[in-house]
C-alpha cells in the first residue's frame, strides 16, 4: 500500500487515477457492487469531475509543503524562507 501526503521520501500526492479508483470503490460500498460506473454513467461523470478537483487539492498541498524549504521554495515563499535564515 502506498502512503500519501508527507512521508519520509517527501510529499507524495495521490494521482488522478488513484483518486478515481478510490471514489469508485466507495461508490460500490455505498450503492452496491452492481452500481453503474460505465464511462457514460452520470455517477462516473460526477466521480471524474470531483476527482479532478481533489487532484488539484493534492497538487496545492504539495506546493504548500515544498514552499517551506529553501531548496524548493519559489517566489514570495522563497522570500519568506530566506528571511528566516
Amino acid at each position: 500500500m502506498t502512503t500519501y501526503g508527507i512521508t519520509t521520501a517527501g510529499f507524495v500526492p495521490k494521482t488522478l487515477d488513484v483518486i478515481i479508483t478510490e471514489m469508485q470503490n466507495e461508490a460500490r460500498l455505498q450503492f452496491g457492487t452492481d452500481v453503474d460506473l460505465t464511462e457514460t454513467s452520470p455517477l462516473q461523470k460526477f466521480i471524474e469531475v470531483e476527482a479532478m478537483e481533489v487532484a488539484r487539492l493534492w497538487d496545492m498541498a504539495e506546493s504548500i509543503y515544498y514552499s517551506g524549504f529553501l531548496e524548493t521554495a519559489e517566489g514570495a515563499s522563497l522570500d519568506i524562507v530566506v528571511r528566516h535564515l
